[in-house]
């Protein structure tokens, strides 16, 4: 996964590394940036990577708890089939069989010593 930690520990061995990480670039998103501003400014540090997956995971479930005034399973579950959530990584759907609707994944590769994104496939 693309870490800075990787860089380094692999050295020069890193370079033309791919790494694939679900959802889109973060600061390109309004959402993002906001999510990105309060996790620095909370934990002193760059964004841990999935940190915002896994927001993004929970606020799924907690708004379509708070939808169904519940949480108990039957009751969100509905709701969340049906909900439609602009998170900090992507817009989520989810399509009758509960696949994610245009669930986009980032590819990154590291050049210069560096991750830099490759393209966001949706």
């Amino acid at each position: 996964l693309n870490t800075p930690t990787f860089i380094q520990l692999a050295g020069a061995d890193a370079a033309g590394h791919y790494s694939a990480v679900a959802g889109g670039v973060l600061n390109a998103r309004p959402a993002g940036k906001e999510f990105e501003r309060r996790y620095k400014a909370r934990f002193h540090q760059d964004v841990v990577l999935l940190g915002p997956q896994f927001y993004d995971g929970v606020m799924l479930v907690a708004t379509a708890m708070k939808q169904a005034g519940s949480v108990e399973p039957a009751k969100y579950l509905p709701k969340l089939a049906a909900i439609r959530y602009s998170g900090v990584t992507a817009d989520f759907a989810f399509a009758p069989n509960g696949n994610l609707l245009k669930a986009p994944v980032t590819l990154s590769t590291v050049k210069n010593n560096a991750w830099a994104v490759e393209t966001v496939v949706r």
